[in-house]
């Protein structure tokens, strides 16, 4: 498949502790919302943003896919579960 990095805009800080670069996440994107993509976390944010009385943090993910993957595409990225 093409090898893709997309940025996941919104981890929440509470949430964060749940994911470690080299984590593997499942993202399934709308327009293919029958197939799960893997993603290999590369990267987390040093610098979060402030919304709604709480701050996220960006997260890169490096992506397979059997299509090409385009600026903008929604997806949804699934997080491990918590302790």
């Amino acid at each position: 498949g093409l090898l893709e990095n997309i940025r996941n805009k919104g981890v929440d800080e509470i949430d964060l502790e749940r994911v470690h670069v080299g984590d593997t996440l499942t993202v399934v994107f709308d327009c293919y919302p029958q197939e799960e993509v893997s993603g290999t976390v590369q990267s987390i944010s040093l610098i979060g943003n402030a919304k709604q009385n709480a701050t996220y943090y960006d997260v890169t993910l490096s992506i397979s896919a059997s299509w090409q993957v385009l600026p903008g595409m929604n997806a949804t990225v699934w997080l491990p579960a918590g302790q």
